[in-house]
């Protein structure tokens, strides 16, 4: 979830830093969308392996965002601009990314013990098009919003 503007914001605390001349590309965007669903990709693939790689993945980005939200304290509007905008969607998106891999992680268990594992793959389906569909629009947030909202508090 940390993004080129979040990681300059990161790491200059300072209105006129790096992040004053963040400009937006369709290369952004697909660099950034492709991040999102390699992530999301491996919330829900990490199901097949016990949930393990969901589980890290979802504590690592908690890690990164409570860092990143712990160094613009100082300076809020940042955050507000720099990170609330698509971050709000792009956490959701990974939230039911990784339900659809611990649902995985689930049955598989379920299998293993003998127990009924029976999994309905319309539920599956939903929620996999709601994920992508989340981190996409995050994405274009991301590329095309942000940099002009972060730009904004330069002036």
């Amino acid at each position: 979830m940390a993004s080129a503007a979040t990681a300059a914001a990161f790491s200059h605390t300072s209105a006129s830093s790096s992040y004053c001349g963040a400009h937006s590309s369709p290369v952004g965007l697909f660099s950034i969308l492709t991040n999102n669903l390699r992530l999301a990709s491996i919330l829900v693939l990490g199901g097949f392996l016990l949930g393990a790689p969901t589980v890290v993945e979802l504590a690592l980005n908690g890690f990164v965002l409570g860092s990143t939200v712990s160094q613009l304290q100082a300076v809020p509007m940042v955050f507000v601009a720099g990170v609330l905008p698509h971050g709000v969607l792009e956490l959701a998106g990974e939230i039911v990314a990784g339900s659809i891999g611990l649902r995985f992680a689930r049955t598989e268990l379920n299998l293993i013990r003998n127990r009924d594992a029976e999994m309905s793959m319309k539920p599956f389906a939903v929620n996999a098009g709601v994920a992508i569909l989340l981190v996409s629009v995050a994405a274009s947030i991301e590329t095309f919003v942000t940099p002009a909202l972060l730009s904004g508090l330069c002036r």
